[in-house]
Formats: C-alpha cells, sequence, structure tokens
C-alpha cells in the first residue's frame, strides 16, 4: 500500500488515527510536533520506533509502550495482509492549536543507503518526560505557571519579611518582628522553582 491507496482505505485511517493517539499520549505535552520511524526487525512481529521533536532535538526515544507497541502492530499487520513484508514507516504528528492532531506518514525505502540518507539524525535515546509534581510544590505553585512569576512571588516574599523586621526597629514594635515568617514562603518559593527546574516541569 503506498500513501495515496491509503488515504481511501479507512480501516487503515482508523489504525493510523489510533497509532496517532497513542504516540501524543506517550510523548511529552510539550511535544507539538512527533516525528515516528519504526521498522521491522526480524519479522512483522517485531518492530523498532525512534521517536524525537524537532524543537527538542535532545529529548529523543527509542523505547515506547505497550499502548504505541500494540496500535502499531495492528496497522503493521492490515497494511500487510499477512503477505507483503512491511519496509517500515515514518509517521508525523502535529499538534494543532485547538488540541486535534493531524498525521501523515511515508513508507521507508527498502535500499539502505537512500534510507540512511533521508533519516533525520540520531537522537538520544531517553526521553525527560516531566514527572508528577509532588503536593509541596503543587501548593506552593498554585497559580504560578512560569519560572519568572515563581521569582517575583519570591522577591515579594523577601519584602514582606524584610520591611516589618526594618519597621519593628523604627518604631521600637516587637510585635512586627512576627512578619519575617514570610521569609520562610521566600524559602518554598526557591525550593519549588529548584524542583521544577531539576525535573522539567516548566513548560
Amino acid at each position: 500500500m503506498d500513501p495515496v491507496a491509503g488515504l481511501f482505505d479507512t480501516e487503515f485511517l482508523e489504525h493510523m488515527k489510533k497509532v496517532s493517539g497513542e504516540l501524543v499520549r506517550y510523548t511529552p505535552e510539550h511535544f507539538k510536533t512527533i516525528h515516528c520511524t519504526v521498522r521491522p526487525e526480524g519479522s512483522n512481529d517485531r518492530l523498532s520506533f525512534r521517536i524525537f521533536c524537532p524543537q527538542y532535538p535532545d529529548e529523543g526515544t527509542d523505547t515506547v509502550n505497550d499502548g504505541v507497541r500494540n496500535a502499531m502492530r495492528q496497522l503493521v499487520a492490515h497494511w500487510s495482509g499477512g503477505t507483503r513484508p512491511f519496509p517500515g514507516m515514518r509517521i508525523t504528528v502535529e499538534i494543532q492549536p485547538d488540541g486535534s492532531a493531524r498525521n501523515n506518514f511515508a513508507l521507508l525505502p527498502e535500499a539502505g543507503a537512500s534510507e540512511a540518507a533521508s533519516e533525520p539524525p540520531d537522537r538520544p535515546s531517553s526521553v525527560r518526560r516531566p514527572e508528577p509534581k509532588p503536593w509541596w510544590v503543587e501548593v506552593g505553585l498554585w497559580g504560578i505557571n512560569s519560572r519568572e512569576l515563581a521569582w517575583v512571588f519570591v522577591g515579594i516574599s523577601v519584602l514582606l519579611a524584610v520591611l516589618p523586621v526594618i519597621f519593628a526597629f523604627v518604631v521600637g514594635d516587637k510585635r512586627l518582628f512576627i512578619g519575617g515568617f514570610f521569609i520562610l514562603a521566600a524559602v518554598w518559593y526557591l525550593l519549588c522553582i529548584q524542583w521544577m527546574d531539576e525535573h522539567g516541569g516548566w513548560k
């Protein structure tokens, strides 16, 4: 089956839609363009994968979950019909502004030289998938969606801690020293920022 014929095969298109959906679910949320190259390994039952995003070239992977693997096996089984060898396929999924996904595909050439020339460069074999935020980060950064805004709150917390202490000395009212506890909020924000930096939490 060539790409043009595939456009008129509704069952093939359903399989392709399922593969695209599994790729979107598997890859990090910030991947807006997903390139997936699939090749047979020994037989059509064994497939190798390579996934990367042009905007994040250091976050490629050659491992997939069962959802992607099983969806691709179903697509290959439909394409080959049990008789034709599967040459491999390059799938591109583009996430649209409205959240929908648009995909296209191309069969890989059988000649090794031409295939190698058309392949994108190798990518590292690990995807830095954002880790779920612990509760204290979720609470600390509630309503804060950028690193810059988090630093603004650090500055505000420091000011709210320092100014009451200064006034406490000026007016001689020890009760104002309690404002110094705002420094704990600044420390909390700093720890949240550090966690987000180390775990790829910013988008």
